[in-house]
């Protein structure tokens, strides 16, 4: 297994994990039913926007013999619909996130160096890499947030006693 690449390795080594218990590495491919909007699957739908949103689902890297063509079993909608629509669904919540939104869009789907973004913005990396996080985190879950990005990001941490 080849490893990932270095935008993704930045989110993958943070402490306590994304989920624990699930294994936090970003599968090479995930098939339309396995999305549910994990952190590391909304990495993964940013990284293939761009095919996504061209009405291709990323084809599956391990060779199965069988070439591209109609998927037959009941489902009765255009081959485009789903990637398509997981597009759409990514987009609008990036929107959500404002500015943080159209920086994780250059730093994952666009393939942008956080390094030069950091230099062009005048900021550390780090913070760079703490805001793409946050919006991922965001942008994660079966449904959409309730709260705004903003309330997101000012939550105060809850310490149990």
């Amino acid at each position: 297994m080849t490893p990932p690449d270095r935008h993704t390795a930045v989110f993958l080594h943070r402490p306590g994990g994304l989920h624990p218990g699930f294994d936090t590495r970003i599968k090479p491919w995930y098939s339309p039913g396995e999305i549910r909007l994990w952190p590391v699957q909304v990495m993964w739908l940013l990284e293939n926007l761009t095919l996504l949103k061209a009405g291709r689902w990323p084809p599956d890297p391990v060779a199965t013999g069988y070439t591209e063509g109609p998927i037959r079993g009941g489902v009765k909608q255009a081959y485009f619909e789903t990637p398509m629509c997981w597009a759409c669904e990514i987009e609008e919540r990036l929107k959500l996130c404002g500015k943080d939104g159209v920086l994780t869009r250059q730093c994952v789907a666009e393939g942008w160096d956080e390094i030069t973004l950091a230099e062009i913005m005048g900021v550390e990396p780090y913070r760079i890499q703490r805001r793409v996080w946050r919006c991922v985190h965001y942008c994660s879950g079966w449904k959409r947030r309730k709260v705004t990005y903003h309330e997101f990001i000012n939550k105060k941490k809850v310490v149990i006693k």
